[in-house]
């Protein structure tokens, strides 16, 4: 028996039928085993991958990728590497981070926009962000991946030099 919300990921369906045709092959993982009710569960959503499955298999632990910072509160960043994929980061100043948060509470829009004009251009013109100063909120800043667990589905970063 394969459950509605097991069938796809990608929208609510509503029945069955809305995606599969009777006799049709698909393909599917066993969720459940139930032996006194003589039932297995199976699920297709599972084999489909999600996007943060193909981050991790695109890249590796030591890769230095870019990242938005999304937002930063007790000592912890969290960071949106791509569409759907969010990840938690120390920022090692929890005070302080804390601190620069609350007073400038909306990013820069005029540096920013800077900064990723230099990087897009390639050069080293445009202001930069030291490894010294603060994650803020809305800031695009370099991460180095520490840790990739894909059957946890999880990415530990870190703030690259």
């Amino acid at each position: 028996m394969v459950h509605v919300g097991d069938i796809t990921a990608e929208k609510r369906i509503n029945h069955p039928q809305d995606v599969l045709k009777q006799g049709q092959t698909v393909r599917a993982q066993i969720l459940e085993v139930d032996r006194e009710r003589r039932r297995i569960r199976l699920g297709m959503k599972q084999l489909i991958p999600t996007s943060i499955d193909e981050y991790i298999a695109e890249h590796k632990e030591g890769d230095v990728v870019s990242g938005r910072v999304a937002d930063v509160s007790g000592g912890r960043a969290k960071v949106e590497l791509g569409e759907g994929i969010q990840v938690s980061c120390q920022t090692g100043g929890a005070d302080k981070g804390a601190e620069e948060q609350s007073a400038a509470p909306s990013a820069d829009l005029g540096s920013l926009s800077s900064m990723l004009s230099a990087k897009w251009k390639g050069g080293g013109a445009g202001p930069r962000v030291s490894k010294r100063e603060p994650a803020r909120a809305g800031q695009i800043r370099s991460f180095r991946i520490v840790k990739l667990d894909p059957a946890a589905k999880r990415i530990e970063v870190e703030l690259a030099g």
